[in-house]
This record gives structure tokens, sequence and C-alpha cells, in this order.
């Protein structure tokens, strides 16, 4: 199965204009640290994702910005693995020593500075992640021009 979460992320990401590279990519033993370091699995819907496209920069920060696994932190229970623009806003799956497949994810608001209630948002990770790569890919083109409107740097647009 997970050779066909791979193929289906890898895929979309095609349709939508981005071929991923190996330069894209983090590897099993990047992953395996981060989980070690702190003490949780990945389910395989994520792990997947990473292996796959955890170091995109385009689609995976054109809005919401998925944390890398050395920014992976704990809060309440769940394991934050993606913020949002403004970092009002979190999502996270349950943070478990026992990996999982393809289970719900959660997001919080940002209240008082802790990320401490968090809501269903969709009943399966890998909904989720492809459901941030189509609003990334609407989002993109929208904040790479005010990228290179306000830093000069057309660097920062990387033609499909």
């Amino acid at each position: 199965m997970k050779t066909n979460l791979q193929d289906g992320y890898r895929s979309l990401f095609g349709r939508l204009g981005f071929q991923l590279s190996k330069r894209d990519r983090i590897s099993e033993a990047q992953i395996a640290k981060a989980e070690t370091k702190v003490g949780v699995r990945l389910p395989a819907a994520l792990w997947d994702y990473y292996l796959v496209a955890g170091r995109e920069r385009v689609l995976n920060h054109a809005f919401n910005r998925l944390c890398l696994p050395s920014e992976w932190e704990l809060h309440s229970g769940k394991l934050n693995f993606m913020e949002e623009n403004q970092t009002v806003v979190a999502w996270a799956v349950t943070a478990t020593t026992r990996p999982t497949h393809d289970p719900p994810v959660f997001q919080a608001p940002l209240v008082s500075r802790a990320l401490d209630q968090w809501y269903v948002e969709h009943n399966r990770c890998s909904t989720i992640l492809k459901f941030m790569i189509h609003l990334q890919a609407a989002l993109a083109p929208h904040v790479l021009s005010y990228l290179e409107f306000f830093t000069g740097n057309k660097k920062t647009r990387r033609t499909p």
C-alpha cells in the first residue's frame, strides 16, 4: 500500500505541473531519526509524503507550511506537521509509537499561545495532504509573484 500512496502523491504533483525529483524527498534515515527524537512513529500516509515530497519548497510552502522533520513538535498528544501561513492554525496526527496507515488529521487554532484544543479536520491524512497540494497549487502563483515583487528574486519562481 505504501507504493500506492507514494505513486499517488507523485502523480498529483505531476498533474499540477511539478515533477518531483530526488532533491524533493527526505530519506528514510532522516525521517526515522526525527521519529526517534520526538518518540513517535509516523503514519504511512505522512511517511510516504515526506519520502517523495518532504523537501519540495513551492507547493509545501506556497501558503501553509509543511514542517521539516527537524521541526516536528508534540502538543497535547498530537504530532504537529503543518502550520497555517500566519501560524494561527496547526495540523497534526495523533502521536503514537505504533505506526498507523492513514489516520485522522486534527486542526488546532493557536489560542493563548498554546496548541491544546484539537478538532478532527478529516478522517484520512492522505486526503488532507492531497487537498493541501491542490490549495497550495492554486495559491502558489500569487504567493510567488508577491515574493518576486518584494524581494526582486526571480529564483523564487519554479516554472512547472
